[in-house]
């Protein structure tokens, strides 16, 4: 599944896409990441059953509106890529519940970038990356009942502050890993 919304001095845009199935390629994109791009007020849900799908995402803009983005995921061994970039406000929500899921999510540019990330399952990870001038914070939840589980979290707020939250359940004998950076 393509979808493509956008280009010069379009938006906003919407997406809602609703999935049942597995082994699916789901590549989602508003806006183009280009300087002179002024579309605005872009907003995806994304609602995902099933095994084995790919979900890349994407939000950009140069214009006024901010980005705002809900993925929901439901299967065991889904990878999901999340992007948002640009100007103004970001946030973005991803639920996950399965095992053996990946979800990596970049926030960049101006605004101020907010993220939830839950995972609920055996053996999930979630590498998060924010960037950019402003106020950078996160909240991820890993709720493991057995199997490894990571969760990387990357902050680099110029300006702003950088704050997260991140609660880890984890039931495996050999551990879970945890990294945390936050620069200025």
């Amino acid at each position: 599944v393509g979808i493509t919304q956008g280009g010069y001095n379009s938006g906003p845009n919407r997406v809602d896409l609703y999935l049942s199935g597995s082994f699916n390629t789901v590549n989602t994109s508003q806006g183009i990441n280009n300087s002179q791009d002024s579309a605005s007020g872009h907003y995806q849900q994304l609602s995902i059953t099933g095994a084995y799908n790919t979900v890349s995402t994407s939000q950009s803009n140069n214009g006024t509106g901010s980005h705002a983005m809900t993925t929901t995921i439901n299967g065991n061994n889904n990878t999901v890529n999340t992007n948002q970039y640009n100007n103004n406000t970001k946030s973005l929500t991803t639920i996950v519940t399965g095992s053996n899921n990946s979800v990596t999510a970049t926030q960049s540019g101006t605004g101020q970038h907010s993220l939830e990330a839950t995972l609920l399952g055996n053996g999930n990870s979630a590498t998060v990356t924010q960037t950019g001038p402003y106020a950078n914070s996160a909240n991820i939840i890993l709720q493991n009942a057995g199997g490894t589980s990571s969760a990387t979290l990357i902050q680099n707020g110029n300006t702003g502050s950088n704050a997260y939250s991140l609660q880890q359940i984890c039931v495996n004998p050999a551990g879970c890993s945890v990294s945390v950076t936050q620069t200025k």
